[in-house]
């Protein structure tokens, strides 16, 4: 049965290709497409911008940094001489928990210029990596 059902399609089939025409595109069709296509490329292009820009990560690590080396370099000096009143520092139980941990001046000297280099080894990476990728 199924056999039959084919062959009737396949003589339905051949009878309408033998009545249709062979059809021909237009002279300009394949420069109209392309002409849609790249229209279409342009429209979807989008340009990346950071959320963050280099300038203001800088500004981030450079606080960061100095907060960080601020708090090691005077984490033994908890009075009041220098006229800042630090216990609002303390009260938070993280920096609480943060404030008895002590560096000596060498550890606090290797940690900076661990940072710095590893701030000039970004600086560097990223501005060989633009030359490379983005000529």
């Amino acid at each position: 049965m199924e056999n039959k059902y084919n062959e009737n399609l396949d003589i339905l089939t051949g009878k309408l290709m033998c009545g249709a025409s062979p059809e021909s595109a237009p002279i300009d069709f394949t420069f109209r497409i392309m002409n849609e296509v790249y229209s279409i490329q342009k429209k979807k292009s989008y340009s990346y911008k950071p959320a963050i820009s280099k300038r203001g990560w800088m500004v981030i690590f450079i606080m960061i940094g100095s907060l960080i080396g601020w708090f090691s370099l005077n984490g033994d000096n908890m009075d009041t001489t220098s006229g800042i009143n630090k216990s609002w520092i303390y009260s938070n139980s993280l920096l609480g928990s943060l404030s008895r941990l002590r560096f000596s001046d060498e550890t606090a000297g290797i940690l900076l210029l661990a940072s710095v280099m590893l701030f000039i080894q970004i600086i560097l990476l990223h501005h060989y990596l633009n030359k490379r990728f983005y000529k």
